[in-house]
């Protein structure tokens, strides 16, 4: 497929669906664009395909960009539902002209006694060269005092430092690559705006998080404006293949059974279907 992506890629087999959308192939990990398929072939668009090695070689063709739109999950440390996620990916895409708030569509405040967080994670087959963070604090003087102690925080969550702890909350999986409390002036308050923390050198990443102290989120006012992390999405693996895979097929024709091997030659006899299946691996 090349690093850059754009190659047509042509599965043949049995049982593939009947229509583009019904047969999803992955190179690398991430999805190749269905373009045809007609139970027996399926072309897709491979993806580009960045590794770390790609933007080494050639940095000013990769300028980092906001990670929130490469972002697959929104989070927060609270029972997860639709308004959780909704807070979360707010913290991370929404304008900084209205406050972030734990208060629902329907006017339900989230009590938070304890410390609060907002989360956003890669795909699993994907990370981030991170190269900044950025925070934007309550415009109320009093709410960007009470937030003088948030903490930016990046992890890993399938591989690399950190992937081994599977709570995705443990404190212990999780680095602090911005203090709010360095813009803190002497009055305790969080200095106004957008506040830029470069990352040098910049750390590799597949979830971020912005974290905010109990004293802030037990209050049912603003409690911040936004969070940005920028980085340069890379391929978690940089390993030396490269596995295509069908990872699955809409096509009801993939779910019918096989016909029984009467001849005895390895193969289903004619009139019945085989459900696709291809793992296969080329060097990058």
């Amino acid at each position: 497929a090349g690093h850059g992506g754009g190659l047509e890629l042509t599965v043949r087999g049995s049982g593939l669906g009947a229509a583009p959308g019904e047969t999803r192939v992955t190179v690398c990990g991430l999805a190749c664009e269905p373009l045809r398929s007609n139970g027996t072939e399926a072309t897709c668009r491979a993806p580009a395909h960045t590794t770390r090695a790609v933007v080494d070689a050639f940095p000013a063709a990769f300028p980092p960009t906001d990670l929130a739109a490469s972002a697959s999950n929104f989070s927060t440390n609270r029972p997860f539902d639709a308004e959780e996620a909704t807070f979360a990916r707010h913290a991370f895409t929404a304008p900084i002209d209205s406050p972030r708030r734990l208060l629902t569509e329907g006017l339900e405040w989230r009590t938070a006694n304890a410390e609060c967080w907002f989360a956003m994670r890669l795909g699993d087959s994907l990370a981030a060269l991170v190269t900044s963070a950025k925070f934007f604090p309550a415009v109320e003087p009093a709410a960007r005092a009470r937030a003088r102690t948030a903490t930016l925080e990046v992890r890993n969550v399938t591989v690399g430092a950190g992937s081994e702890v599977p709570d995705f909350g443990d404190a212990a999986a999780w680095v602090t690559v911005a203090d709010v409390s360095e813009v803190v002036f002497a009055s305790d308050t969080v200095a106004q705006g957008w506040t830029a923390f470069p990352i040098e050198p910049p750390v590799t990443a597949q979830a971020f998080r912005l974290r905010l102290p109990a004293d802030a989120c037990r209050r049912q006012g603003e409690l911040f404006r936004g969070a940005r992390f920028d980085g340069i999405v890379v391929a978690a693996d940089d390993g030396p293949d490269c596995p295509i895979a069908v990872e699955s097929v809409g096509s009801a024709l993939a779910d019918a059974p096989a016909a029984p091997d009467v001849d005895g030659d390895g193969r289903a006899d004619p009139g019945g279907v085989l459900a696709p299946t291809l793992d296969h691996s080329l060097p990058r």
